[in-house]
């Protein structure tokens, strides 16, 4: 549930005017964890074998609080039984490469904010 376009993405979205309706949307994982809490039921009752996920943060080494935190207040403010799944976004900017091999897995999986949650 959500996307970029929600949480504010890009190196400046925090300081660059371009998203800042939505940072002032969710200034934190916490918002953001409260909106979907009520949005997850109703998907739940239309679809439900679907496999709900909530966006988290791929880089958590990030300097702004509002990224840093992100994930661990998700973990501590969504409705458990709402969501089957952690969803990952790691972006790569055209001026990098990234192997997701075997090792760069791990090292995700490494940093999960809720080492209980099974992983896909």
């Amino acid at each position: 549930m959500g996307n970029e376009h929600h949480l504010g993405a890009g190196d400046n979205a925090d300081d660059s005017g371009k998203h800042q309706d939505n940072v002032a949307s969710f200034p934190t994982g916490r918002e953001y964890a409260k909106f979907v809490n009520g949005r997850a039921p109703a998907i739940r009752e239309q679809f439900p074998d679907a496999k709900i996920g909530i966006t988290m943060l791929g880089r958590v080494n990030n300097n702004r609080d509002r990224l840093k935190f992100w994930n661990s207040l998700i973990v501590e403010n969504i409705d458990h039984d709402n969501f089957d799944a952690y969803v990952y976004h790691i972006y790569v900017r055209p001026d990098n490469t990234i192997e997701l091999n075997e090792t760069t897995i791990a090292q995700i999986i490494k940093k999960r904010t809720d080492i209980l949650e099974e992983v896909w």
